[in-house]
């Protein structure tokens, strides 16, 4: 309320009446406007707190590509090189004559001519440093949906693609180290198949004869353990299909009710004139089942003294 007073009493006029009311409306519209620019200056401040708050680099355009306004972290992207004053009023592609270089500039025309935002994903090299953002490009519209302004949102993901590089290098070493290994496993089964069949047959032939050796060894120490005096003799014939080897002795002999139990496991003879000496009882249980094995014979024969062992074999065994 503005109230007014005058030294002498008398009454105003019409056109003091109108003077009085102008100059009212004039200091409304003053207060009005101090007060809508108290708004403006506190939004603008509150806008310019939440901007430089973000953890997002953060500029507006106008239509003519005049910097509007910047954020902090739009400062530290671009390393410091600019100040905000200094970029304010600019035209962008003078702080960054870069972007018509890599054709940015047509991408602002094309949000300027669409209404639309676009999206994109850029790699700088700034400074001499390589700069990688993810960008967004965002129209603002008047009452008319013509583009006024546009904000451009653009995130530093420099760290994070070069983790991504690093992630596909060490994956590109372990791709080339897994077909190297793989090569080599490759290799190693063609050996080992090629060897497998190189020494198959050789090795059964050898295993088979190792195992006649097992056979031979107890014939000999058994007719060595009863035979006190004389002689061992070894002989061997052949014909188309059979080997047959005989293991003489002069020794002790054996009864006629024992030549079948003298294979049998376990089984040890009585034997007065050697009396400690015998063994576990296996030997020639172990023989019979390996000459049997590969499909021969094995038996005893004894008078009164000496004693004689047969071993047949079949020939096609022993040729591969």
């Amino acid at each position: 309320m503005i109230t007014l007073r005058s030294i002498k009493q008398h009454k105003f006029s019409g056109k003091d009446k109108e003077l009085f009311s102008a100059i009212g409306n004039q200091l409304g519209v003053a207060i009005e406007n101090i007060t809508f620019y108290n708004n403006i200056k506190y939004l603008k401040e509150f806008n310019e707190e939440i901007l430089n708050n973000v953890n997002l680099a953060i500029h507006v355009v106008d239509k003519d590509m005049k910097i509007l306004a910047v954020n902090d972290e739009l400062i530290k992207i671009s390393r410091g090189r600019f100040k905000k004053e200094e970029m304010i009023d600019r035209v962008l592609y003078e702080i960054y004559p870069f972007l018509k270089e890599k054709n940015v500039d047509k991408e602002y025309e094309y949000v300027q001519s669409t209404g639309e935002i676009f999206l994109s994903e850029e790699r700088t090299e700034y400074l001499g440093e390589v700069i990688y953002s993810s960008t967004s490009k965002i129209p603002i519209k008047d009452n008319t949906g013509s583009v006024i302004k546009i904000i451009t949102v653009m995130k530093d993901v420099t760290e994070q693609k070069r983790l991504e590089e690093e992630l596909k290098d060490s994956y590109e070493e372990l791709r080339l180290t897994y077909l190297k290994l793989k090569e080599l496993f490759k290799i190693k089964e063609n050996f080992l198949s090629n060897m497998s069949h190189e020494l198959r047959t050789p090795l059964t032939s050898i295993m088979g004869y190792t195992e006649l050796m097992q056979v031979f060894s107890n014939i000999l120490d058994n007719s060595v353990k009863f035979t006190l005096k004389g002689k061992i003799k070894i002989s061997a014939a052949e014909d188309n299909e059979w080997v047959h080897i005989k293991f003489e002795d002069t020794g002790i002999g054996i009864p006629q009710d024992k030549l079948d139990k003298i294979f049998d496991r376990f089984h040890q003879l009585d034997s007065p004139e050697k009396p400690g000496r015998g063994g576990a009882g296996l030997g020639l249980w172990i023989s019979k089942n390996i000459v049997e094995a590969h499909g021969g014979k094995i038996w005893a024969e004894s008078k009164n003294r000496g004693s004689t062992l047969h071993v047949l074999l079949l020939k096609r065994r022993f040729n591969g």
